[in-house]
């Protein structure tokens, strides 16, 4: 039987290159698909996907502005209370505190 040597550094050599040689027509395929004018309409649908989701639309802003509207109402409804039972609490104490100052 014969003996094969592998010169490992030659062998190196070869895959360093077919890699290289692969990578280099990778990246001038991905710029020439780029340059193209289908990728130039895939980014501008990409773009205007994009858009869709993060731009509120009119029905949208109309929502939340009713959303808005009822928390501000119930905001006000909130306060009109604690404001009505603040004047109960303080009609109260001054009743009491005349109580105990004019008939000990």
């Amino acid at each position: 039987m014969a003996d094969i040597t592998i010169d490992e550094k030659r062998l190196e050599e070869l895959i360093d290159n077919a890699v290289q040689k692969r990578l280099k027509q990778t990246m001038e395929d991905m710029e020439e698909v780029r340059r193209s004018p289908a990728a130039a309409v895939v980014r501008l649908e990409t773009r205007f996907d994009s858009l869709e989701k993060n731009v509120a639309t009119k029905g949208d802003l109309a929502e939340l502005r009713t959303q808005l509207i009822e928390r501000i109402a119930k905001l006000e409804t909130g306060q009109k209370l604690m404001f009505t039972i603040f004047l109960s609490l303080f009609g109260a104490i001054i009743a009491m505190l005349v109580k105990l100052v004019f008939f000990p």
